[in-house]
């Protein structure tokens, strides 16, 4: 009886796999024929079913990744790193792809140093670790630029 139990486990777990790993080539296509809101969808029926985290995660990072490189909604790739799980191996790419966003599309710098700084307190070990410095070097850089920028606006705000 135990034996019988374990088998249908295992073969309900290989045919959810097959599944994940069909309709994820399927994506990979819609991407390829620019058919980015099949793909959304798509990604979407998945989170419905039973995906174990790793699923989950990828499922979400490449969701936010269509956003970001092939709609262009920003703010839509943003939510989308931003449910990627703090256990996931997707999580410090999450973080850094946010602050990318963040400086290089939204021009919101301030949140942009708060993810390269959360990433480079974390993740000093990972591959992505020098280009939050350097990220962070253009920010500081940029810094008193932007600040006399914002003093002007605010004296102009006070004075009318």
């Amino acid at each position: 009886m135990i034996k019988l139990f374990h088998i249908i486990l295992l073969l309900l777990l290989v045919t959810c796999n097959d599944n994940y790993n069909n309709t994820y080539k399927n994506i990979k296509k819609l991407r390829i024929n620019k058919d980015h809101t099949n793909a959304i969808i798509e990604l979407k029926k998945l989170l419905d079913t039973n995906l174990n985290e790793y699923q989950k995660d990828e499922s979400y990072f490449t969701i936010a990744e269509i956003y970001l490189n092939d709609i262009k909604d920003f703010n839509k790739s943003i939510e989308y790193f931003s449910m990627v799980s703090e256990n996931s191996e997707f999580y410090p790419k999450s973080i850094f792809m946010i602050g990318y966003v963040y400086s290089n599309n939204l021009n919101e710098f301030t949140k942009a140093a708060k993810y390269y700084n959360a990433f480079k307190n974390k993740f000093n070990k990972h591959e992505l670790y020098t280009s939050v410095l350097y990220e962070l070097e253009l920010l500081d850089k940029n810094k008193s630029i932007i600040d006399s920028l914002n003093n002007i606006a605010y004296k102009r705000k006070k004075n009318k």
